[in-house]
């Protein structure tokens, strides 16, 4: 069954309230999240956080905690990129989250159902800034910067039925999903031999990227 009830993550800031789900299984990574960014390789750089479904609601509660935690970690910026992420939490998790975030960018794909829930009625509400992609099939210039209120009018929210999972599954021209990357999108042996000469070559990071866990709309049942 499908639950969404809230938590209160945040002793002191008692007024947030995020989805209990997606805060249990993100509060099962910090152990392990914490050190592996205490790393003082990371020191002063860009951390860039991404994830799509669920993974995506990880992200943007994952960007929050580590912003919450003032010099514990010392990256320059933080930032998020997100696909079909479903609504985290309340109006209040979204202020913090849009004063917290450098820069924070949440791709929706015309009628996927997931960004739909949790409803709106039960007192969730989305961060931004929404970058829709309109169209069923995927055009590299075919998308819209939304107003950055998390529940712009004039993006996907303007579609009055959303009930597409292959809509879900398929965002930037890649099919995504548990299943892991379609074998035409892995990288080739030549691919990695240059990923190789190219990282022999650097003598610093310049950013890290952290990507949670891709999952399909089955990963919310039972949340």
């Amino acid at each position: 069954d499908l639950r969404f009830d809230k938590t209160t993550p945040y002793d002191f800031m008692p007024d947030i309230k995020v989805h209990h789900g997606f805060w249990k299984a993100f509060a099962e990574l910090i152990p392990e999240l914490e050190k592996f960014l205490a790393n003082e390789t990371f020191h002063g750089k860009d951390l860039r956080i991404t994830g799509h479904s669920l993974g995506g609601a990880l992200a943007s509660l994952c960007a929050v905690h580590i912003q919450l935690q003032g010099d514990k970690f010392k990256f320059r910026s933080i930032q998020t990129i997100t696909m079909g992420e479903p609504r985290v939490g309340n109006v209040r998790f979204h202020n913090v989250y849009m004063l917290a975030i450098e820069a924070a960018w949440r791709l929706t794909h015309h009628a996927d159902v997931v960004p739909k829930v949790p409803f709106q009625s039960f007192g969730y509400f989305h961060t931004a800034t929404e970058v829709w992609y309109s169209d069923e099939r995927y055009k590299p210039d075919g998308y819209r910067v939304c107003d950055g209120s998390g529940e712009d009018p004039h993006c996907q929210n303007s579609i009055f039925w959303h009930n597409s999972a292959e809509d879900h599954s398929y965002y930037v021209g890649l099919l995504l999903g548990s299943e892991g990357c379609p074998k035409e999108y892995m990288p080739t042996a030549k691919d990695l031999a240059i990923l190789k000469k190219y990282n022999e070559t650097r003598d610093h990071v310049d950013s890290l990227s952290v990507h949670l866990p891709v999952n399909s709309t089955k990963d919310l049942a039972g949340w």
